[in-house]
């Protein structure tokens, strides 16, 4: 097994904190009766969603990581993947009976299984990670230009089908699919291969320095930022800004990648430690038993304070929703290594 980059566990932590932050405008939205936003100040809604347009990067880039680094197919990591997901929601749906006495229903089976439309990025990466030896085949043999052909096809299609005519095809879904799963661990595979310390553009290159990067990351978010705020993605060409399929988005989350792997960060085991159990934050925040919850508790927060107080309880929130999470998965971690031992003998 690789020793993890602290560098990049941060990168992943930090990708969590986004996904929490998101969620929580996303509950004020529609985690209950109305859009609650919309009775705001468009001052105070465009200071939100100023914050909110950076944290959609985070599928992309969580994405891009893998790429970045390459998925070893193995039944042991499929298995570890698809155990992680199902005992975190068992333990939901255990957590949600015993508080609330629910009946169980032929609904909660379906939901305990991820067979409702619910945790569409668990069956997304899933699906990214069956067909990993496919697409590390493809790396291995394509050549140089025909590998950066296939890039330059597949952009330029998912930007016309999945983000300008994101109605056209359904399977693209907006970038909810293992379709864009597939583009973006391959860009990032190919610029781990071919072009880690820059790209050539023609006349010149441009070097992948920090600096770079972080004007490569900032500078399409500040556009989206710009093109949302008149309409706060509600119509053109605010909707253009939103999505995973939109080239702001997937621009910024691999600039994002590419700048943490710059960075010198000192090997910390509480660090690599942390960032092994933060895919637990996403399955138990948006758990079909949990997500009512956490809607509930942003839409409370969001009504009763304002100004800094707002901003602290968020921050606070989504702090204390992260360190729960994390520490739940750590009864997973210890059942799961009991059953590799018994199962996925070395």
């Amino acid at each position: 097994m690789k020793a993890r980059q602290s560098n990049i566990e941060v990168l992943r932590i930090l990708l969590m904190l986004m996904m929490l932050y998101l969620h929580f405008i996303k509950g004020v939205l529609w985690g209950g009766e109305g859009n609650l936003m919309s009775s705001q100040p468009q001052s105070v809604q465009g200071v939100l969603y100023a914050f909110y347009v950076p944290c959609v990067v985070m599928v992309n880039a969580f994405v891009f990581i893998s790429g970045w680094f390459g998925i070893r197919f193995s039944m042991k990591g499929f298995a570890n993947i698809a155990f992680q997901a199902l005992f975190l929601n068992m333990i939901c749906f255990a957590m949600n009976f015993l508080l609330h006495g629910q009946a169980f229903s032929f609904g909660d089976i379906k939901n305990l299984f991820y067979l409702t439309g619910n945790g569409w990025f668990v069956k997304a990466y899933l699906f990214l990670f069956i067909l990993s030896p496919i697409l590390n085949s493809f790396v291995e043999k394509a050549s140089k230009q025909d590998f950066s052909r296939f890039l330059w096809l597949y952009w330029g299609f998912i930007f016309i089908a999945g983000w300008l005519f994101e109605y056209s095809t359904g399977w693209i879904r907006s970038g909810y699919s293992p379709i864009l799963f597939m583009g973006l661990y391959l860009q990032a595979r190919y610029l781990r291969v071919y072009a880690a310390e820059g790209v050539n553009l023609g006349k010149w290159t441009l070097k992948f320095s920090r600096r770079n990067l972080f004007f490569a990351y900032a500078l399409p978010l500040l556009v989206a930022i710009a093109l949302a705020y008149p309409s706060f993605f509600t119509s053109f060409p605010g909707a253009f800004a939103k999505g995973y399929c939109s080239p702001f988005i997937v621009v910024a989350a691999g600039a994002l990648v590419l700048l943490f792997s710059k960075l010198k960060v000192p090997s910390s085991k509480f660090i690599n430690s942390v960032a092994r159990s933060v895919f637990a934050v996403y399955l138990i925040q948006e758990s079909s038993f949990c997500v009512g919850y956490y809607n509930e508790y942003a839409r409370a927060i969001f009504l009763r304070y304002d100004g800094v107080m707002f901003a602290l309880f968020v921050l606070a929130y989504v702090v204390v929703v992260f360190v729960l999470c994390i520490l739940v998965d750590q009864v997973r971690l210890f059942v799961w290594r009991r059953l590799e031992k018994r199962f996925f003998p070395v």
